[in-house]
């Protein structure tokens, strides 16, 4: 299912987190908004994350003011860091944010 009709190279997948049904280094971006607080097993997660993302692809993720479960930015770059993501960029203010990252390939 395309997510709008002019827009032809996305589609929607429901996945259950511990494993993604897709090929190793497939993925360009990967964008999470407001989604990382409400993952119980974030390190399935970002074992998945490691294993999809391209050699030059970007993980973002931002999070927004009113989330009840929002990861302050040093939290999320703590967290990410035991995965083997490192900050690259970082946008926006403490209350509203996003934060790109890349993998190491030792991670993969």
């Amino acid at each position: 299912m395309s997510i709008t009709p002019h827009i032809t190279n996305t589609t929607c997948q429901l996945c259950n987190g511990s494993s993604f049904p897709f090929a190793d280094n497939s993925f360009d971006r990967i964008v999470l908004v407001c989604v990382l607080g409400e993952i119980a097993e974030r390190s399935a997660y970002m074992r998945e994350f490691a294993r999809l993302l391209k050699d030059d692809g970007l993980l973002s993720i931002s999070e927004t003011a009113g989330d009840p479960d929002k990861l302050d930015q040093q939290e999320l770059i703590a967290l990410l860091a035991t995965h083997g993501f490192t900050p690259v960029r970082q946008y926006g203010n403490r209350r509203n944010y996003t934060v790109n990252f890349t993998v190491a390939d030792t991670k993969r």
